[in-house]
């Protein structure tokens, strides 16, 4: 198998994770965004968006949610999926509210040059820098199009994220997991989401080589050390195997 990501994702690494977590064997394949479109039409998927899990016996699984889907058929005694159908809600709120949301609120403050280039190239090839630095005011409008980093948009973001936030904290509680008292694809769904803003330590991309710009320091310190970013930090020191 091989699974298509970009390193940065967060959607990638929920992914990632599940598939570190059921311990199959697959190769990681890091794409860089734009020149991946054309990887993405020759795989044959619908979207242009990643993850991408190829597999021999059958078509392309895009989306991380499918691919948890897939991999806990093929090893149901260690599915990420609760018995409880209210997962579903619960990581669709995650999906958006934490991880659309936070894509949106950074990249309303990231989409420079300096920012996002060394972050879009990250582990790509040779070319990778210099194509993206030719075709950054094209993929500028079309993420700032796509992503509505918009100033209204960018507002609500935010609103959706704090409240998401805020339920999460009341629903874990002093529990360990968000579900059934048991690492689950709820947990991995938020951790990885919220990688990004935690940056825990374990996190295979490498933050620590990357700066935020200054201006979402203020973001980033609402949140830091709140019992929910604690849940990342252990989650990933304790759960995430690498």
């Amino acid at each position: 198998m091989q699974l298509y990501v970009f390193p940065i994702s967060h959607f990638s690494e929920k992914a990632r994770w599940a598939c570190d977590h059921h311990g199959v064997a697959y190769e990681l394949v890091r794409c860089v965004p734009g020149p991946h479109v054309a990887t993405m039409k020759r795989l044959g998927v619908k979207r242009t968006t990643v993850p991408v899990l190829t597999r021999a016996d059958g078509p392309p699984i895009q989306g991380s949610g499918r691919i948890i889907a897939h991999l806990d058929a093929l090893q149901p005694v260690r599915s990420l999926t609760p018995a409880d159908n209210g997962w579903q809600a619960l990581e669709e709120r995650a999906d958006r509210d934490l991880g659309e949301a936070l894509r949106r609120i950074f990249y309303s403050e990231m989409m420079t040059r300096e920012a996002v280039i060394p972050l879009w190239s990250q582990d790509g090839p040779w070319w990778s820098g210099p194509l993206l630095h030719a075709m950054f005011p094209v993929m500028k409008a079309q993420v700032t199009k796509g992503y509505k980093l918009y100033p209204a948009d960018v507002a609500a973001a935010e609103q959706a994220f704090e409240a998401a936030w805020t339920e999460l904290e009341a629903r874990l509680g002093s529990s360990p997991y968000l579900l059934e008292g048991r690492l689950t694809r709820a947990d991995i769904s938020v951790a990885s989401l919220l990688g990004p803003l935690v940056m825990p330590a374990e996190h295979p991309f490498p933050f620590s080589k990357h700066t935020l710009p200054a201006a979402l320091e203020p973001f980033v310190a609402r949140y830091r050390g709140r019992p929910l970013w604690r849940y990342v930090e252990r989650l990933y020191r304790e759960d995430r195997l690498q």
